[in-house]
């Protein structure tokens, strides 16, 4: 994605990122410059989450979820008593 690809979210006049608040314009909170939707074009938009993105809209620390895999993850050896035979078993 080229940067003129991104250039209708950004303000001609002072390069703030535009407010998409409206159907039919859209408008700089800086600078108070307006543009028709229409005048715009049309434009894909696509953007990417990640695992990371997702922990911190929810609020949750990597360390809790690693923490939490690390627990599920224990192994556990045991010696059978009558056979002396080592088993592992997860918890």
């Amino acid at each position: 994605m080229g940067c003129r690809q991104r250039d209708f979210m950004f303000c001609e006049m002072c390069g703030t990122m535009l407010s998409f608040n409206s159907p039919v314009k859209v408008t700089c909170s800086v600078c108070s410059h307006q543009k028709l939707i229409k005048d715009i074009g049309p434009a894909e938009i696509r953007y990417t989450l990640t695992a990371e993105d997702i922990r911190r809209e929810l609020g949750v620390s990597a360390l809790e979820v690693f923490e939490e895999e690390k627990e599920l993850k224990q192994i556990v050896s045991v010696v059978c008593v009558m056979y002396f035979h080592k088993l592992n078993s997860g918890l």
